[in-house]
């Protein structure tokens, strides 16, 4: 990439001497081609062409156009936007995930305490009853299926946004994915247990499974905590792999810019044409601040043509060109 820069260099030297800049029109032929090898110094020096820039990702380019009296207008459109989208689908995703939150399963269930020793066994009626008051309000195995699949099925799509964010190592995954698997297992022996005590006709005599429906009930509740406790951990990493995520990606917009204005100084003699009282704007496609009701918008530099040739000069440099610029988001 250096190589084809500093053959570009020699190219602007070919286009004639810099000295001040005419106030007269441009020759359109002659600017569309200044604008078009500074379209392709800018996509070289941030390797947005072949990957080789401080991004590392190529799939970017770089569309260059002039205005009548206003000057050069640069459209940068870097692989960061395509990044800044998937920072928006992982906060929508995680809005939608609040919205849908679920209740604690061991909140809703009132799990009677064991019974003391002398305290009398109910017998007949009164062990039916007994046994309805156990299992309310989830009475049924299909209860608790509902409450421990939803909390699973919860932690299996954070650890896909976590992937999908590039935050999870392989090793990390597969650890997690182990482990709810391992959960679900115990989840299921535990529930054909229950099954088998809800068609035990002993259930409804008296005679013997209280005390073990108890039980169940109570391993049931403590595998929902464990399954909402893996919840927990899991979106814990997600906010914090989107807040670092988010935090990479301003530091990479910010060393864009940085770039630009260098590209702008060390190359800015390419832009012969352009007039003293006109202007070179670069455009940040999906680069700018985003809000609930606009949406994402562009960022948006406004250099003096001036400015340029006093950093091409020495008189400005590349922190003191961007500090004179005009910035805003539109």
């Amino acid at each position: 990439m250096r190589i084809h820069l500093l053959l570009t260099a020699v190219v602007i030297s070919l286009l004639g001497p810099r000295g001040p800049v005419s106030a007269q029109q441009p020759d359109p032929a002659t600017l569309k081609n200044e604008i078009e090898i500074f379209s392709d110094i800018v996509q070289e020096g941030l390797g947005l062409a072949d990957g080789s820039g401080f991004l590392g990702i190529g799939s970017g380019r770089v569309h260059g156009y002039y205005l009548r009296g206003q000057g050069v207008v640069l459209e940068v459109r870097s692989p960061l936007a395509n990044q800044r989208n998937r920072l928006s689908l992982s906060a929508l995703a995680a809005s939608l995930r609040n919205v849908a939150g679920r209740g604690n399963l061991a909140d809703r269930l009132p799990v009677q305490p064991p019974a003391q020793a002398g305290d009398p066994q109910p017998v007949g009626v009164d062990a039916v009853t007994r046994a309805d008051q156990t299992t309310e309000p989830l009475a049924s195995s299909n209860d608790y299926r509902v409450e421990v699949d939803a909390a699973l099925g919860e932690a299996n799509r954070i650890m896909r946004m976590l992937r999908d964010l590039g935050a999870m190592e392989p090793n990390a995954l597969v650890a997690t994915e182990q482990s709810l698997a391992s959960l679900r297992r115990e989840f299921e022996e535990t529930l054909d247990k229950l099954r088998q005590l809800e068609v035990d006709p002993g259930t409804r005599d008296g005679s013997s499974s209280i005390p073990g429906l108890q039980q169940l009930q109570e391993k049931l509740v403590a595998l929902s905590s464990s399954a909402r406790q893996q919840v927990a951990s899991l979106d814990a990493s997600f906010e914090t792999a989107r807040e670092n995520l988010r935090q990479r990606w301003l530091e990479d917009v910010a060393e864009l810019e940085d770039s630009l204005y260098g590209l702008l100084c060390e190359f800015g003699a390419t832009l012969n044409s352009v007039r003293a009282d006109e202007q070179v704007s670069i455009i940040l496609t999906g680069l700018g601040s985003q809000g609930a009701d606009t949406g994402v918008s562009d960022r948006i530099h406004i250099i003096s043509r001036r400015d340029i040739e006093a950093c091409l000069a020495g008189e400005l440099d590349e922190v003191a060109l961007h500090r004179r610029a005009v910035s805003y988001d539109y």
